[in-house]
């Protein structure tokens, strides 16, 4: 090849190729492949409004998965309906299928702790399954494996992180810790604000004060979902980050069934925020994992 390209010729063809491999070496490691899990059909269309999708969904356990691009990053984007079982069966199925290098999880959850409020903005700091245990005389014992999922997500700190830097710019302001009440506007009424707590997970949704205040006294949790342990878990089992992202949707009581009506038939299921957070998520680069 040398004889019938001059020298120079050769030479520079030989550096743009380099140049290529480089190339192609840089956007390996620097776009990521993101799956975004849903819980509302609103989020899920929301998110194909702000990114390029590309193709028919795929079905994958039982699940419809869309795909789409963002600045360059893989998507795929599922619903996972309720409950711990389907929420794990996809989330593992994405795993083995694709190359996922972060999970983000979207949606909604009922609200445990006395000092917040419906409408908050939740960055879920570790994952607890309330159901795992065991029934005794004494009453139920949670299983030890219950504490250590939520003690063994530390791989995910550096996604909460970047998710809680998000939202605070998104919410124009600092994360309230657990406990802390939120400032109220002149008219008295509550100011949405961005929290950051523990979340315990099953599959019943919670709508009585007694079952609310057993949770948050057993497990000092501040928000139930019927998801986020399935998710939590098989990310935890493949070594990829998650983070867990939630708006309280209403507070675990008797009147939990109707607030949970009207808060997805407002606007604010209709233009949730975390689609935005999100998608400002999708932008940075993924942790390091595995």
């Amino acid at each position: 090849m040398s004889r019938l390209i001059p020298p120079l010729a050769f030479a520079a063809l030989k550096a743009a190729s380099a140049t290529l491999v480089l190339a192609v070496l840089f956007i390996g490691s620097v776009f990521a492949d993101t799956a975004i899990l849903v819980a509302l059909p609103a989020e899920q269309s929301a998110l194909s409004r702000e990114v390029r999708m590309v193709g028919q969904s795929v079905e994958l356990a039982q699940h419809r998965v869309s795909i789409g691009y963002h600045t360059g990053e893989k998507l795929y984007i599922v619903r996972t309906g309720a409950g711990n079982l389907n929420s794990a069966m996809v989330t593992q199925a994405l795993l083995t299928r694709y190359k996922i290098d972060r999970v983000i999880s979207i949606g909604v959850a009922g609200n445990l702790n006395d000092a917040w409020h419906v409408s908050d903005l939740l960055i879920v700091t570790n994952v607890v399954n309330h159901q795992e245990g065991k029934e005794t005389t004494a009453g139920f014992e949670p299983a030890p494996a219950a504490e250590k999922l939520a003690s063994a997500q530390s791989r995910c700190e550096a996604l909460q992180s970047n998710a809680m830097g998000v939202a605070t710019a998104i919410v124009g302001q600092a994360p309230a810790p657990p406990g802390i009440d939120k400032p109220s506007a002149e008219s008295g009424q509550p100011i949405a604000s961005l929290r950051m707590g523990r979340l315990v997970s099953g599959d019943s949704f919670i709508a009585s004060t007694a079952k609310r205040n057993w949770l948050r006294e057993t497990f000092h949790a501040d928000a139930v979902d019927m998801v986020s342990a399935g998710i939590a878990r098989v990310c935890e089992a493949n070594g990829v980050p998650c983070v867990i992202i939630r708006v309280l949707s209403d507070n675990a009581d008797e009147s939990a069934s109707g607030a949970f009506t009207r808060f997805v038939q407002s606007g604010k299921a209709k233009d949730p925020i975390t689609v935005p957070i999100a998608i400002r998520l999708v932008e940075q680069v993924a942790p390091a994992h595995r």
